[in-house]
């Protein structure tokens, strides 16, 4: 009985100092990711560790985001709207961040194309009538432009059967230029390096 308590003891020390240790990794990298000049919600949001499916997705996206944006821009809000908006219509969201990386990877929510694609994703505003209930109406909010293109993106790839490149040339409204053919290839090839499946 006493050697059962004693090894019952000695494990919860054990599980204790390994959760410690967990802790303090978890705090260095905080540390580390603030120094960097993330905010205190996002160093913690991508934090190793994290316990749940839903933090492990977003500290990938995150990640992914990284790669292109520049350090001072604040990112929290985007990854948690391609997280939801890419779970809620069945898109990987590395998908999504490498179309963001071609459409506007300085991620300004209020960036205008000159033939007037808004936001994040770039979206057309004649997309409001189709997805305004789903989505809302105000295409310079982060949340509803990822919902737009997220959706958009949904529509043309089933439009297109299920390919992707094809989704992706409607897309960027691609017809008859030749220079706007390489856009799937710039998509894919960026999303493959993010470890997405191409």
């Amino acid at each position: 009985m006493v050697r059962l308590l004693a090894i019952g003891f000695l494990g919860a020390v054990v599980t204790a100092s390994c959760a410690d240790e967990a802790i303090q990794n978890v705090g260095g990298y905080v540390r580390e990711r603030r120094a960097e000049g993330a905010s205190e919600a996002e160093a913690v949001m991508i934090a190793p560790g994290a316990p749940t499916p839903e933090f492990r997705r977003r500290r990938q996206v995150a990640h992914a985001l990284r790669t292109f944006v520049p350090g001072e821009v604040r990112i929290s809000s985007v990854v948690a709207a391609i997280d939801r908006q890419a779970a809620r219509f069945g898109i990987d969201p590395l998908l999504v961040v490498a179309v963001i990386a071609s459409e506007n990877p300085d991620l300004n929510p209020t960036a205008k194309s000159p033939v007037g694609a808004r936001g994040i994703m770039q979206v057309m505003p004649q997309w409001r009538r189709a997805f305004r209930a789903t989505c809302g109406d105000n295409l310079l909010s982060v949340e509803t432009n990822v919902c737009f293109g997220v959706r958009v993106l949904q529509t043309h790839i089933e439009d297109a059967r299920g390919s992707l490149e094809r989704g992706l040339l409607a897309y960027v409204g691609c017809r008859k230029d030749v220079a706007c053919r390489q856009y799937p290839k710039r998509v894919m090839n960026r999303w493959k390096a993010m470890g997405g499946a191409v």
